[in-house]
């Protein structure tokens, strides 16, 4: 996953080289890469709605995406591309990379069933560390833009290999019971995104006083493609044991063999009515509504880094001197997304063990927003430089907290639904927030460019804030809230 992902930030990374070779400008640059946003969001719409994730083995769904991803993004090297083509490339490469993220937690989560917490920590940590690998390359390679396309482009297209040849378990072979939400203890000190299914257990039914059932929703993706349907997905029986419920496999709950058994509603109308279940139940449109500050300023920041190093570091320089600027920007833009993937877990910790959900967001939120109302301002090479890590370090790690606490909040047979359309709102306010930050930038510069991003943290600090101090927040982070 993390090598596959270093074809998404790619023409932000050799930006540069890309503009001097083909004489595209910044702008259009950035529009390559809210081409890979679209690209990525009609991927996981396809992926959902075809039930291609449930038909053929995860591996060789993300073994192909990735050799997809690599072969897409190596057409950039073609002589005489144009910057048609060269968007229809990125568009591809979007589409190419859904077949890896989403399906790629599905794997992990079947890999490590007893820390499915810890997993989704994992991925968005590959994401953030992959997505800034293109910019480590730029800095190896100095001006030369084609040879971190031709690397990001074999990485890519070695992992799926790999993958595909090794393999993995696309269900958990030998599920762990866990305990519900009531037998979750400060003691207990769950991972990352544990209390998420410890919370989400529903209460027996008289029909089936003797199992309990859960949704398996850690993931927005893996929800959406784990299963087919949002209520019925990733479910096994415990019974006899009303304390424990067992993740991994499909149940024959809804199955029209089982007696008492309600109805099986189809993926589209789950889907329809998690648009407006999201909505309508409070603490999940608050916490939705904090998952949607994060993304406005999240793709918009990172795509904005190293244009803005660049530009503070190797403005009015020529020559090596200039060569040399350029690649310390590129590499002080890899430190950034690294840092990011380093604080993901400690994050998750930190909320699951001391602060909860709530009051972890909050905090990064007005450090990250904090950092945008200064960051584009400074000219000082060592400010800018320390910014941009702040802002790196402490604009991803809330992701995951978001997504779990979605899944902690939502109603057990909405679940799937509400973590799916969370997600790709979520993705569509990235595309919108990318272009209008490049617009704003070309007419008034890096500093109010950036620091309207801060607006998002900010609709995200109060949402949060009006979660935590509502008794359903206790659903939360094993009543950490």
């Amino acid at each position: 996953m993390l090598l596959a992902f270093s074809t998404w930030f790619l023409t932000n990374a050799v930006a540069p080289g890309l503009e001097a070779a083909t004489g595209v400008s910044q702008a259009v640059i950035v529009q390559l890469t809210n081409g890979v946003q679209g690209g990525f969001i009609l991927g996981t719409v396809g992926l959902a709605t075809t039930g291609l994730a449930d038909l053929l083995p995860a591996q060789l769904i993300f073994g192909a995406s990735a050799v997809a991803a690599g072969a897409v993004n190596a057409c950039l090297l073609f002589p005489g591309v144009t910057v048609w083509s060269m968007a229809a490339i990125r568009v591809l490469t979007g589409i190419s990379l859904a077949g890896v993220y989403p399906i790629g937690m599905k794997m992990l989560f079947s890999a490590v069933p007893s820390a499915r917490g810890l997993a989704l920590g994992v991925a968005v940590g590959a994401l953030a560390l992959g997505s800034g690998l293109p910019h480590l390359f730029a800095a190896s390679f100095a001006a030369a833009w084609q040879p971190v396309v031709a690397t990001s482009s074999a990485l890519s297209a070695c992992a799926g290999i790999a993958v595909a040849l090794v393999g993995g378990r696309d269900e958990v072979a030998a599920p762990a019971a866990v305990p519900t939400s009531a037998a979750l203890s400060p003691a207990s000190a769950p991972l990352p995104g544990e209390a998420a299914v410890a919370a989400a257990a529903p209460a027996a039914t008289a029909a089936d006083a003797d199992s309990v059932r859960l949704d398996v929703a850690a993931s927005p993706m893996a929800a959406s493609l784990a299963s087919p349907t949002a209520g019925q997905a990733g479910q096994r029986r415990v019974h006899g044991d009303p304390g424990a419920v067992e993740l991994g496999a499909p149940a024959a709950h809804g199955s029209p063999g089982e007696e008492g058994a309600a109805p099986t509603r189809g993926r589209s109308s789950e889907r329809c009515g998690g648009v407006l279940a999201l909505w309508q139940h409070v603490p999940s449109r608050l916490a939705f509504l904090g998952y949607i500050g994060h993304m406005v300023e999240l793709y918009a920041a990172w795509t904005s880094f190293a244009p803005l190093l660049a530009d503070r570091l190797a403005s009015g320089l020529d020559g090596a001197a200039r060569t040399e600027a350029l690649a310390t920007a590129s590499l002080v833009t890899f430190g950034a997304f690294a840092a990011g993937a380093v604080a993901s877990p400690v994050a998750g910790i930190v909320a699951d063990r001391w602060l909860g959900r709530s009051l972890t967001t909050v905090v990064l939120m007005a450090l990250s927003g904090s950092t945008a109302l200064w960051v584009g301002f400074v000219t000082s090479p060592a400010a800018v430089i320390a910014g941009v890590l702040l802002y790196g370090a402490t604009i991803v790690p809330d992701s995951p907290q978001f997504s779990t606490a979605i899944g902690e909040l939502a109603p057990p047979e909405r679940r799937g639904a509400m973590l799916s359309v969370s997600t790709g709102l979520g993705f569509l306010v990235t595309m919108i927030t990318i272009a209008t930050t490049s617009l704003l930038q070309a007419a008034w510069g890096w500093g109010p460019a950036i620091a309207l991003l801060a607006a998002g943290p900010a609709v995200g600090i109060v949402s949060m804030l009006l979660l935590y101090v509502r008794p359903e927040a206790q659903a939360m982070a094993g009543g950490r809230r």
